[in-house]
Parts: C-alpha cells; structure tokens; sequence
C-alpha cells in the first residue's frame, strides 16, 4: 500500500492526478470494498447494489480523478445519493441533540 501512496504522490505531483493521495488511493482501490461493505452491514435485499456503490464514493474521492472519470449520470446519482443521506444523518442528530439539551 504505501508504494501506491508514493505513485499518486508521483502523479499528483506530475499534474496527471489530482486530490490527495488517501482520497485517491481509496477511489482507485477501494470503493468497490467500501460499497460490499455497507451492503452486507446494511443487509436491505430492497435496496439495490449500486445504491452502496453510490454511497462509497463521498468525501475526498469526489475530488479524485476516477470519480471525474465515471460517467456524469453515475456522478450526479452518487451526488444526490450523498446529499440524502448527509440529510438524513443531520435530521436525526439535530433531533438527538435538540432531544437532549430539552431534558
């Protein structure tokens, strides 16, 4: 793993790459992993598997060149598939929160 490192930042620096090297180390070698991962802790057999594949690619690897690579209809899929579930997460921890500071 580490020589992968060194090979973005060696890309990185040569402008054939972009982001940071953990973010496009995790886009080039690991999102598929990330995605099986949350489908088999999830274990919704409603939910469809490009669903979790969607929901890998967040953060740093957005900005990494793999995702710029796929295709705009999956990017703006796995954009909006974020965003919901960036909202979701935030409604139920201000509920949380506002719950707790009311007792």
């Amino acid at each position: 793993m580490g020589r992968a490192i060194d090979e973005l930042f060696a890309q990185i620096f040569s402008g054939l790459n972009f982001g940071d090297p953990q973010h496009l180390l995790m886009a080039n070698a690991f999102v598929e992993a990330i995605g099986n991962s949350l489908e088999q802790w999830h274990n919704d057999p409603s939910v469809s598997s490009i669903e979790y594949t969607r929901m890998a690619w967040s953060g740093g690897m957005k900005a990494s060149t793999a995702f710029q690579d796929l295709d705009f209809n999956f990017q703006n899929d796995s954009n909006t598939r974020n965003a919901v579930e960036s909202q979701i997460f935030f409604t139920k921890s201000t509920i949380s929160i506002i719950g707790n500071n009311t007792k």
